[in-house]
C-alpha cells in the first residue's frame, strides 16, 4: 500500500513539474537550463514524496467524506433572538429571514458540490482492494524489463568486442581533440562494421566511444575530428553515467508516459549542449563543416549514404 501511494504521488507530482518545465522551455531557449529541468522531473519520480497527499487518508475514513462541507447547525430562532433583543418585535416580513434563508440554500449547495468533487477524486485514487494488484503488476514489468536489459547490454557488448582499434592517424586526432577538450586521456575509441550510429557505451571500465567505419571512411579529416569531438563532449558532461540512473528508472516506471517524454527531452537537451560545446571550441569557420557533418550522420543512420 505504501509503494503504491508514494509511487503514484511521485507520479502526479512529476507529471506537473513536467508540464511546468515544458512551459518554461517554452519561454526560456537555454539548452543547459533544460538539461537541468528535465533532469530534476526524472530525479522526483524517485525522491520521496514531501507533503502525502491527503486522498490516501480521506480514503480511509469515509465518514470525513460525508462531513465534508456540512454547514453547522443553526435555528432560525436562534439567529432571530441574536438579531433582535427581548423585548423588540420581530418585523412581519424580514429580509434577515430571507437573506439566511438564501445563505443556507447557498451553503446547501456547496456542501453537495465539494461532497460529489470529493467523490469523484476519490473515485480516482485505487481502493485498498486494488493495491496488491497493482503492485503485483508493477513488479511483473520491473522484472521483465530487468531481464530484457541484461540481455541488450550482453548483445551489444558483441559489438564492441568485435570492433577494431583505431589507426594510428585517427588515434592522433583523437589525442588532439582530448586536449583540447582538457580531457587527461582520450577515452577508448572504436570502430565497428555493424550499422550503428555514433555513440558512447558507458559499460566497461571506461567509457568506448563507437564509431561506424563506413561513416569514419566518408569523413575528411577535419571532419572526423569534429565527429570524435562532440562524443567526446557527452563524456566530458558525463552524460554516460545518466545512463546508468535512466536504467533504474526505466525499470521502476517501465509505465509511465511522462518519465519517456522526459527522457527523451532529456536526450534532446544534451545532444544540444554538445554541439554548444563544440562550436564553442571550434571556430566559425567550423559552424558549417560541423553543420555537415550532423547531415552526414543522420544520412547514414537513415541509410541514406
Amino acid at each position: 500500500s505504501l509503494l503504491v501511494d508514494v509511487g503514484i504521488a511521485n507520479a502526479l507530482t512529476g507529471a506537473a513539474l513536467a508540464v511546468i518545465v515544458f512551459c518554461v522551455t517554452l519561454v526560456v531557449r537555454n539548452m543547459k537550463i533544460a538539461y537541468v529541468l528535465w533532469l530534476l522531473v526524472l530525479i522526483k519520480l524517485i525522491v520521496p514524496p514531501l507533503w502525502a497527499l491527503p486522498l490516501a487518508s480521506v480514503y480511509d475514513n469515509p465518514q470525513h467524506v460525508r462531513s465534508m462541507g456540512r454547514p453547522a447547525s443553526v435555528s432560525l430562532e436562534t439567529t432571530l433572538d441574536s438579531r433582535f433583543p427581548s423585548g423588540s418585535e420581530y418585523p412581519a416580513e424580514s429580509s434577515t429571514t430571507l437573506n439566511w434563508t438564501e445563505r443556507h440554500n447557498i451553503s446547501e449547495d456547496s456542501s453537495s458540490r465539494v461532497q460529489r468533487s470529493s467523490k469523484v477524486l476519490l473515485s480516482l485514487w485505487p481502493r485498498e482492494e486494488w493495491k496488491s494488484l497493482i503492485v503485483l503488476v508493477w513488479a511483473i514489468g520491473s522484472i521483465i524489463w530487468s531481464l530484457i536489459a541484461p540481455y541488450r547490454i550482453v548483445r551489444f557488448q558483441g559489438i564492441i568486442r568485435q570492433a577494431e582499434s583505431l589507426s594510428p592517424d585517427c588515434e592522433k586526432i583523437c589525442q588532439s581533440v582530448a586536449s583540447s577538450m582538457g580531457l587527461r586521456r582520450h577515452p577508448d575509441v572504436r570502430l565497428s562494421f555493424a550499422r550503428v550510429g555514433p555513440l558512447v557505451w558507458p559499460i566497461g571500465r571506461r567509457p568506448t566511444v563507437l564509431l561506424p567505419q563506413g561513416l569514419v571512411q566518408s569523413l575528411p579529416e577535419h571532419e572526423l575530428e569534429l565527429l570524435i569531438a562532440h562524443e567526446f563532449a557527452h563524456i566530458k558532461r558525463r552524460d554516460h553515467q545518466v545512463r546508468w540512473f535512466e536504467l533504474g528508472m526505466s525499470a521502476l516506471y517501465w509505465w509511465y508516459p511522462v518519465y519517456w517524454i522526459a527522457r527523451k527531452q532529456l536526450r534532446k537537451a544534451e545532444e544540444y549542449c554538445c554541439d554548444a560545446m563544440v562550436l564553442e571550441l571550434m571556430s566559425r569557420k567550423d559552424a558549417s563543416s560541423y553543420a555537415n557533418v550532423l547531415l552526414k550522420v543522420a544520412e547514414f543512420a537513415a541509410g541514406l549514404d
